[in-house]
């Protein structure tokens, strides 16, 4: 059984390999990154659950730290609403995994104005 282009269909535990497009960026051994979000500019928004960053990485590699010690970011997403498309919401899980001196804090839902619009999730 086919899809609509005809080709047969591809399940989880079917091994393929798949060479990169391109390398935009590398990160460190054990970087933990979690998620990300894109901007219509194609920059991406990604978590880094290790250290509990938020960076932004644009088309061409550069890499910015927009946010420090949001504790166990896991998830990234722009608003879906028109009046908030230049937000980030960032679900943290408070360090479950990795915990902090203090210990295992609230998971929070966080907001970030990042002023370029991005694609929601919907």
């Amino acid at each position: 059984m086919g899809n609509s282009a005809g080709l047969p269909p591809i399940y989880a535990d079917t091994p393929i390999e798949l060479a990169p497009d391109q390398v935009i960026v590398s990160f460190p051994v054990n970087t933990f990154l979690e998620n990300l979000a894109i901007t219509l500019a194609q920059s991406i928004f990604v978590t880094n659950h290790e250290v509990g960053e938020i960076v932004r990485i644009t088309p061409d590699g550069n890499i910015t730290i927009i946010a420090k010690n949001v504790t166990g970011s896991i998830a990234v997403a722009f608003g879906e609403q028109q009046s908030d498309r230049t937000a980030i919401y960032v679900v943290t899980n408070g360090g479950m995994f990795l915990p902090p001196s203090p210990g295992v804090v609230p998971a929070t839902v966080v907001r970030f104005e990042v002023t370029k619009a991005g694609y929601p999730l919907s």
